[in-house]
């Protein structure tokens, strides 16, 4: 029976350091001393300003890094919600069964679910333009096409030009067809540059796209309403960051 597992975005305490692990190992031991009992009143004292700088660097080294992954954030919004999601403890995994109603019958095959969002998907485009009026094809004669002394010329690329462009994306981790996201591609930009900067230049010399890049990972994202009506699923088109 195949299941769907829905996980929340979990970053395992980035923000603590080994001067935090180790500030609170010594606060665990003086607290330890302080359960016994036998301390005198200076100790005592110690033990609660230390206490109370602990929590203050945890506190700040918290806001610094939650602030670190606001700035960097693509989705500011849903960056926001895992904070919160976070602090309020909502971080179970959550295992659900996957179902689409096809026929009447609510099936959890992932290769049947797989073709009726193909088949929903791709029938769309038919039935707008079935219902838009048809337009009569007229041949035209080239030839009479007059010269346009505007028209738009496109000058080779550079590998700076390429890697400027490179540095300017995002960093987002839904991957394309080819499973290589943004940030990865940002990582490993010196490699790229002179390789992505020769494709591009002999597809400008050609006038041919690759096909590979024509393709999009379609992904469906819940709507609203019933979760095994594929209507109540609006598809997400994840395209090659090349």
């Amino acid at each position: 029976m195949p299941k769907k597992w829905l996980k929340s975005k979990h970053y395992a305490n980035k923000w603590v350091t080994l001067g935090i692990r180790t500030s609170g190992i010594r606060l665990r031991f003086v607290n330890r001393l302080m359960k016994e009992g036998n301390v005198s009143e200076e100790f005592r004292k110690y033990y609660g300003q230390y206490k109370k700088i602990y929590n203050k660097v945890i506190s700040e080294a918290k806001k610094s890094s939650n602030n670190m992954r606001l700035r960097t954030a693509v989705n500011k919004s849903g960056v926001m919600w895992d904070l919160i999601r976070e602090e309020l403890g909502n971080q179970k995994k959550i295992k659900k069964n996957f179902e689409i109603n096809t026929g009447g019958v609510n099936t959890q095959d992932p290769k049947v679910i797989a073709n009726v969002f193909n088949e929903y998907y791709t029938s769309i485009a038919q039935k707008i333009l079935g219902g838009t009026s048809s337009v009569k094809n007229q041949e035209a004669n080239v030839n009479a096409v007059r010269y346009n002394g505007n028209s738009m010329f496109l000058t080779p690329t550079t590998e700076l030009e390429v890697a400027g462009i490179i540095k300017g994306l995002g960093n987002k981790k839904s991957p394309g067809i080819d499973d290589i996201p943004e940030y990865v591609v940002k990582k490993c930009y010196p490699k790229l540059t002179t390789a992505l900067t020769y494709v591009i230049n002999l597809s400008l010399v050609t006038g041919h796209f690759p096909d590979q890049l024509k393709i999009a990972k379609v992904k469906p994202l819940y709507k609203k309403g019933s979760k095994t009506d594929v209507a109540n699923y609006r598809p997400i088109s994840l395209i090659s960051v090349f």
